[in-house]
């Protein structure tokens, strides 16, 4: 490609055949490790208080589509990445949901790296970690939900929405396709300390095609106000039962089985750098943090990994551990040697890379998106609202939650059959007091 333009920062470029895009720092590593079952989507679904009208939903995603050009785009390969090139045919809606986040091959051509899906009620909208993060995810959606509810006449042109979401006919700036990460990136911060494998539940996979969602719906307020007594953020509480879980199964493997297993639990719980770090892009910008227990030191009671995860969040939850990581990331691109590796080689090193630097390192992640804000005027219109996690081959078993109003909603998503870990969480909400409605394979 004959570049014309380029930005230190921007992903959108051109050249002699028009405008494409450049995968962002967290995207470009997406399109090696994915495949139609272990795919980089995670879904965001949203359950309405009536069936959804498909043709009018169709319009509203091509109104959509138009304010977020840079996600509409198929994968392509070139000497040496990837990029994005615009798609130009319209977006389609598919009628069936299940099973959500899995059996869609973002490296098919043509294919782009989102899709929405309907069925009864329900609007599945699933999204590539090659493409966006949890927080670009949801603004697209909300302004699909704006578009469509302007169509259907639940709400009026004139609603005072700037503060809550994008509307179609709003400006689209530079910064919303930006790589954030590359803009924070310095040379001088060194990198962080390497992690240990981390321990992973033995169990088989499901078939090819199966992806198990449990989703547990609890009460916000009770449950903010029992984080609160314990002293603890939600997330913190949430965290914590997770790696409490994690270590049951671990102890109850038998002794000669746990010898060959890693001793490190490791809970993964993702950060929406935007809170930190100042920027508008709707591409990935995320790191994480870990917390945990080295399985060396013993059983620890669910107080005592309260109090360590509260410690360990407090301390990775700085400017500066981000900087690093970040830091950690992003340094091979300014390499000439790596930038100058064929693509082809690249995938079989991203590949490794995957595994020694991000999901080799992880038991599991729990990922709170936080709690949704919209218009009152959309409440008369949705249930809820269920976060699915991306399908993870080493971690397995992952955990997503959202909050809309006062409906708390924990999703596992799971490619193995052992049904243990979300057992093991659900169970220690209810011995804490909290009342918890569970359903499997709800979407």
């Amino acid at each position: 490609m004959a570049v014309l333009n380029i930005s230190n920062f921007s992903t959108q470029q051109k050249d002699n055949k028009g405008i494409y895009y450049i995968l962002d720092n967290a995207g470009s590593i997406m399109p090696a490790v994915s495949n139609k079952i272990y795919t980089s989507l995670f879904c965001f679904s949203v359950k309405l208080k009536e069936d959804v009208d498909k043709n009018l939903l169709q319009v509203a995603l091509e109104k959509t589509i138009k304010r977020y050009p840079y996600f509409y785009c198929r994968l392509k390969k070139g000497l040496f990445w990837y990029y994005l090139e615009p798609l130009n045919n319209p977006p389609s809606i598919d009628d069936n949901i299940e099973p959500c986040c899995i059996n869609y091959d973002i490296n098919k051509p043509g294919k782009p790296l989102f899709r929405i899906r309907c069925f009864q009620n329900i609007i599945n909208a699933e999204f590539s970690h090659s493409l966006t993060d949890g927080f670009g995810g949801m603004e697209f959606l909300k302004t699909l939900l704006y578009e469509y509810f302007l169509l259907k006449g639940f709400i009026k042109d004139s609603l005072n929405t700037d503060k809550f979401l994008n509307r179609s006919s709003s400006s689209i700036l530079n910064e919303e396709y930006e790589d954030s990460y590359k803009r924070y990136f310095s040379s001088s911060i060194p990198k962080p300390q390497p992690l240990p494998i981390a321990f992973h539940i033995p169990s088989r996979e499901l078939q090819e095609n199966k992806y198990r969602v449990i989703v547990g719906t609890l009460d916000l307020e009770k449950t903010l106000e029992l984080a609160r007594k314990k002293k603890l953020t939600l997330t913190e509480f949430l965290s914590s039962i997770y790696i409490y879980s994690l270590q049951k199964i671990y102890f109850n493997l038998p002794a000669k089985k746990r010898k060959r297993m890693s001793v490190h639990i490791k809970c993964e719980i993702p950060i929406n750098l935007r809170k930190f770090l100042p920027s508008g892009t709707l591409r990935n910008f995320s790191l994480f943090m870990l917390a945990g227990v080295d399985c060396r030191m013993g059983v620890q009671t669910l107080d005592e990994i309260f109090e360590l995860t509260h410690h360990q969040f407090q301390g990775d939850l700085r400017k500066k551990e981000h900087l690093k990581m970040l830091k950690r990331n992003v340094a091979s691109e300014y390499l000439f040697a790596v930038r100058m590796i064929p693509l082809f080689l690249k995938i079989f090193v991203l590949k490794i890379s995957f595994y020694v630097l991000g999901e080799g390192l992880l038991s599991g992640f729990l990922s709170n998106f936080g709690s949704i804000n919209l218009p009152d005027e959309f409440s008369n219109y949705i249930e809820k609202f269920d976060f699915i996690p991306a399908p993870g081959k080493a971690t397995k078993t992952n955990c997503s939650v959202i909050s809309y109003k006062n409906c708390l909603s924990i999703c596992f998503g799971s490619r193995i059959y052992s049904r243990e870990l979300e057992k093991n969480f659900f169970s220690t909400l209810v011995e804490l007091g909290l009342e918890v409605s569970v359903k499997e394979n709800l979407i």
